[in-house]
């Protein structure tokens, strides 16, 4: 099990119970939580309407209840964090697809910033120190009623700003009418947006046909940032999006091209042959049956969120990944630094008609030397000796991270899809079938399909 799956563990879920085996294998007799992503970003405001998707996989989830907790205490040295205060979590527009997976909406509380015990009184008072003398009484109350505020002007608009600054300016120490009233705003609105900024954490009771129960925890980021987007703020006070996977495939390798396999930015070019699985922006190129023959290696392969285009002539590297914007220390100059993606690769063997132990049938190789996920978009795979297994269901996610930022809000994409398995006359003779039996191979995936 390679650190990065570990550290999602850790992070993300919450179990009752311990895997039965592979992580990354999904049991069907067992829970599993796959994950939850937050739209319409990673993060959102006091008084927000966040709709969150939550997948689930291997056993059956009959009923679900929710918590919510923005008390998410973190200790000095990261080590003993402590999540308390967890409230019914009320939901609405809520779209069961259980047992895999449910949507719904729901609001964060108006009052978190006015109630959470998440900012520290040594935060608050590093905070005032670097805010304008007129800030230095103002307690955390005052200060969260101050973004609420700030959050519904329009800062686009001069005369809107202004008469916010007639209500606020004395308290922040700002006299509307100085030529620099503007950008001393901006200033101290992202100091206190910085700190401002908390972990929600969400708590789902999972229940299984059996009466079982799992409990699924996942975080998602409570700040204003969303509020000042496409404003003259946007830059220094950035919003987390989600990632965007626009395609998974396969590719399929010969042996002696696997040494340090890098497909790179683009799953065009190189020394394999892909194959989408999905992918929206060519749905016609899609094929979710893989064939499998000898002297062959195999990986699934996701967006990497970074690719090369072509316009008007002219190459470049374009990105959706999210960009965080600094000023660089040595230099002085603006720059930014691109969100980093982590991929996660789970499965579950389809095992209705095999005979062979599961260590025989479909495995991800984590870690392997020419792949694994982490920060690579591939995963190698190796195809079941079972060759009566025809079909598995495969799951990623993809999530990212920065490094040096309070709180930051790691936004997930997860896909899910299932695929089939013709195998050649080559690897029926290689692992006992005779060519007789493929065409029983071909008749079940098409009966399947049909299913």
């Amino acid at each position: 099990m390679n650190k990065l799956t570990i550290a999602l563990i850790g992070v993300f879920l919450l179990q009752c119970s311990s895997f039965q085996n592979r992580y990354d294998r999904l049991e069907p007799s067992v829970i599993r939580p796959i994950g939850f992503v937050y739209d319409p970003y990673a993060e959102g405001a006091p008084g927000d309407t966040i709709h969150l998707h939550a997948y689930f996989a291997g056993d059956t989830v009959v009923s679900s209840t929710w918590q919510l907790s923005y008390n998410y205490l973190q200790a000095a040295s990261g080590n003993s964090d402590t999540i308390i205060d967890y409230a019914p979590l009320p939901i609405f527009g809520v779209t069961s697809n259980l047992p895999d997976s449910m949507d719904f909406y729901f609001v964060i509380p108006d009052t978190t910033f006015y109630l959470t015990q998440a900012i520290s009184q040594q935060s608050l008072s590093t905070l005032k120190a670097s805010l304008p003398a007129a800030m230095g009484s103002m307690t955390q109350q005052s200060l969260a009623a101050f973004l609420r505020s700030l959050g519904v002007v329009n800062l686009n608009d001069t005369p809107a700003v202004l008469a916010f600054l007639q209500v606020w300016g004395p308290t922040l120490g700002i006299a509307a009418s100085s030529p620099a009233a503007v950008d001393s705003l901006a200033v101290i609105a992202g100091k206190v947006v910085s700190v401002f900024s908390v972990k929600g954490v969400v708590l789902a009771t999972l229940t299984a046909k059996d009466g079982s129960q799992l409990k699924e925890r996942g975080q998602f980021t409570i700040r204003y940032n969303s509020h000042f987007q496409n404003t003259p703020l946007d830059t220094i006070i950035p919003v987390a999006r989600n990632p965007i996977m626009h395609w998974v495939g396969v590719y399929t390798i010969k042996n002696d091209s696997t040494a340090g396999f890098a497909p790179g930015d683009s799953i065009l070019g190189g020394r394999y042959t892909p194959q989408y699985l999905y992918n929206d922006l060519s749905p016609v190129a899609i094929s979710d049956t893989i064939l499998i023959d000898t002297g062959y290696t195999y990986f699934f392969g996701a967006d990497s969120g970074i690719y090369p285009v072509t316009l008007n002539g002219t190459s470049a590297i374009d990105t959706t990944r999210d960009k965080l914007y600094y000023t660089d220390s040595k230099t002085g100059r603006d720059t930014f630094q691109l969100a980093t993606w982590y991929y996660d690769w789970e499965y579950e063997d389809d095992l209705d008609s095999v005979t062979l132990p599961e260590d025989s049938l479909l495995l991800l190789v984590p870690g392997s030397s020419g792949g694994g996920g982490e920060e690579e978009s591939y995963m190698q795979f190796l195809p079941s000796v079972d060759t009566k297994m025809t079909k598995a269901h495969i799951w990623v996610t993809v999530y990212d991270s920065y490094l040096g930022q309070l709180n930051f809000p790691v936004g997930f994409k997860i896909r899910n899809f299932e695929v089939y398995f013709k195998y050649s006359a080559a690897y029926l003779a290689k692992h006992g079938r005779s060519p007789g039996q493929a065409a029983m191979v071909k008749a079940a995936i098409k009966a399947k399909r049909r299913a």
